[in-house]
């Protein structure tokens, strides 16, 4: 009953239970809530957040609010890591994509570059090739009318040569026949002298020195080779 002329304004035990959950997390010992009861909730407020164990329960709240909060903390680094992970991954790989893709258009783009020089490559030498057959074959018309040339040549010359010979046979001949003519006329008329005839014999002396004068000669034309002569008026000499 002093209680009660102490804290004439007491608490219930419903007061009490509510405070216990509270500041201590657990409900009231039978001793606790007995001895309480009644009491102001202010002063039974002040005497538990008083108590030893009020704070070893504090300090097992900041405890496991610490511990929650780094737990919290680590999921989150983790959380972070992870993304931050993927998203290097994804990075890698988009670049690891890229570049395979640029090395693609790289191979395909130095492939197209080699099968252009390698059909220049051929094309050149195609050309090459042609313009070396038609500088043979420039070279061996060249050659053939040069050998054709010096054939003609030799041909004309051989054939001024052969004309030559003949007009020199002709001359010689020509120049026998006459100096014989001559020695018979000689003999003729010393023999018409001895004979007593030289008056009859002279007209016809004359006659056969003016046909021997009016005979074709031997004339040299310059129509081969630029130098050589063909053989003129040979028919009218014979023998």
């Amino acid at each position: 009953m002093a209680q009660e002329d102490e804290f004439p304004v007491g608490s219930t035990q419903e007061d009490v239970t509510k405070l216990y959950e509270e500041l201590l997390g657990r409900a009231p010992d039978p001793g606790g809530l007995q001895y309480y009861t009644g009491v102001p909730i202010e002063s039974v407020r002040s005497q538990i957040l008083g108590s030893e164990e009020y704070q070893d329960v504090q300090d097992r709240r900041l405890a496991e609010q610490q511990a929650a909060e780094e737990q919290a903390f680590r999921e989150e680094q983790a959380r972070l890591d992870a993304e931050s992970q993927a998203a290097i991954e994804a990075y890698n790989a988009d670049i690891t994509r890229q570049q395979i893709e640029a090395d693609a258009e790289f191979k395909r783009a130095a492939a197209e570059i080699e099968a252009m020089n390698r059909r220049e490559a051929e094309q050149l030498a195609a050309a090459q090739a042609e313009y070396d057959a038609q500088q043979r074959a420039a070279a061996e018309a060249a050659a053939a009318e040069l050998r054709q040339f010096e054939q003609m040549q030799a041909e004309l010359e051989a054939q001024r040569r052969e004309t030559m010979r003949q007009a020199e046979e002709v001359q010689a001949r020509t120049r026998a026949e006459r100096e014989g003519f001559q020695r018979e006329t000689a003999e003729r008329e010393l023999s018409s002298r001895r004979a007593g005839r030289t008056a009859t014999a002279r007209p016809l002396i004359t006659a056969a020195m003016a046909d021997m004068a009016a005979a074709p000669s031997l004339g040299v034309a310059t129509g081969i080779g630029g130098g050589g002569g063909s053989l003129g008026g040979a028919t009218a000499l014979g023998g």
